[in-house]
Protein backbone atom coordinates (compact mmCIF):
# COMPACT_ATOMS: atom_id res chain seq x y z
CA UNK A 1 0.00 0.00 0.00
CA UNK A 2 1.45 3.27 -0.69
CA UNK A 3 1.47 6.24 1.53
CA UNK A 4 0.51 9.36 0.45
CA UNK A 5 3.98 10.95 1.37
CA UNK A 6 5.32 9.05 -1.03
CA UNK A 7 2.87 9.51 -4.05
CA UNK A 8 3.46 13.41 -3.19
CA UNK A 9 6.75 12.99 -3.35
CA UNK A 10 6.43 10.77 -6.75
CA UNK A 11 3.94 13.62 -8.24
CA UNK A 12 6.46 16.27 -7.45
CA UNK A 13 9.55 15.21 -8.61
CA UNK A 14 8.18 14.12 -12.25
CA UNK A 15 6.77 17.77 -12.38
CA UNK A 16 10.17 19.11 -11.49
CA UNK A 17 12.12 17.09 -13.47
CA UNK A 18 9.91 15.29 -15.40
CA UNK A 19 11.19 11.72 -14.68
CA UNK A 20 11.61 9.66 -11.65
CA UNK A 21 15.15 8.63 -11.88
CA UNK A 22 17.53 9.18 -9.67
CA UNK A 23 19.32 12.04 -10.00
CA UNK A 24 23.43 11.04 -10.95
CA UNK A 25 25.88 10.93 -7.68
CA UNK A 26 23.00 10.64 -5.49
CA UNK A 27 23.61 7.44 -3.50
CA UNK A 28 26.29 6.60 -1.39
CA UNK A 29 30.04 6.88 -3.17
CA UNK A 30 31.78 3.49 -3.81
CA UNK A 31 34.94 3.66 -2.06
CA UNK A 32 35.95 -0.13 -2.08
CA UNK A 33 37.47 -0.61 -5.69
CA UNK A 34 39.84 2.60 -6.01
CA UNK A 35 42.85 2.17 -7.63
CA UNK A 36 44.97 2.03 -4.19
CA UNK A 37 42.64 -0.44 -2.37
CA UNK A 38 42.84 -2.67 -6.00
CA UNK A 39 46.86 -2.50 -5.91
CA UNK A 40 47.05 -3.28 -1.86
CA UNK A 41 44.85 -6.48 -3.01
CA UNK A 42 46.59 -7.52 -6.01
CA UNK A 43 50.18 -7.22 -4.26
CA UNK A 44 49.22 -9.52 -1.19
CA UNK A 45 47.66 -12.03 -2.83
CA UNK A 46 50.28 -11.72 -6.09
CA UNK A 47 52.94 -12.46 -3.82
CA UNK A 48 51.85 -15.42 -2.27
CA UNK A 49 52.62 -17.19 -5.92
CA UNK A 50 56.27 -17.40 -5.27
CA UNK A 51 55.76 -19.61 -1.72
CA UNK A 52 53.18 -22.57 -3.30
CA UNK A 53 52.90 -24.31 0.03
CA UNK A 54 52.52 -21.35 2.44
CA UNK A 55 49.85 -20.58 4.27
CA UNK A 56 47.93 -18.24 1.56
CA UNK A 57 46.00 -15.00 3.52
CA UNK A 58 42.32 -15.48 2.15
CA UNK A 59 39.98 -12.53 1.85
CA UNK A 60 39.04 -12.38 5.83
CA UNK A 61 42.87 -11.99 6.52
CA UNK A 62 43.10 -9.74 3.63
CA UNK A 63 40.36 -8.11 4.86
CA UNK A 64 41.58 -7.77 8.57
CA UNK A 65 45.11 -6.58 7.58
CA UNK A 66 43.84 -3.61 4.84
CA UNK A 67 40.62 -2.41 6.32
CA UNK A 68 38.98 -3.45 3.70
CA UNK A 69 35.54 -5.11 3.87
CA UNK A 70 35.36 -8.89 3.30
CA UNK A 71 32.91 -8.69 0.61
CA UNK A 72 34.93 -5.91 -1.45
CA UNK A 73 38.19 -8.48 -1.02
CA UNK A 74 38.15 -10.79 -4.26
CA UNK A 75 40.77 -12.87 -5.10
CA UNK A 76 41.44 -12.23 -8.87
CA UNK A 77 44.16 -14.85 -10.73
CA UNK A 78 47.45 -12.71 -11.22
CA UNK A 79 49.15 -11.88 -14.52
Amino acid sequence: MWKRRAIDYLIKKIDLDVTTARTPGSGHPKSARTTENVDIVSELTCSQEDTPHSHDLGPREIARQTGISRSSVHIEHCL
